[in-house]
């Protein structure tokens, strides 16, 4: 399995929009969902555990999955706000798939 590509947080906006497999400092992009659910809770946190094994895309902040996308679905995108970082994060990922 190769490493995930080192990326500006410029250009993960194309890896997002193409569900690659990135890193960009504490913004990751992965194909396949990681098992732990970081700092999620409630809905958003029942919705990914029960939605992990058909997640076909995940993008993290600081390890905590804050949108994913499912191929009969579309994507989902949380609210909930961590820290400022994860707010920029959350705002990056709005723009991506507004576009979509």
């Amino acid at each position: 399995m190769s490493r995930p590509a080192r990326v500006t947080q410029h250009e993960a906006r194309q890896y997002i929009a193409e569900r690659r497999d990135f890193t960009a400092s504490a913004l990751t992009g992965r194909s396949v969902a990681p098992a732990a659910w970081g700092r999620l809770i409630g809905l958003d946190c029942q919705m990914y555990r029960s939605a992990q094994t058909r997640i076909d895309y995940v993008v993290l902040s600081y390890g905590t999955p804050i949108a994913w996308h499912l191929p009969d679905y579309g994507w989902h995108l949380i609210e909930y706000r961590f820290s400022h970082t994860t707010s920029r994060h959350q705002s990056l990922l709005r723009q991506v798939v507004s576009m979509e």
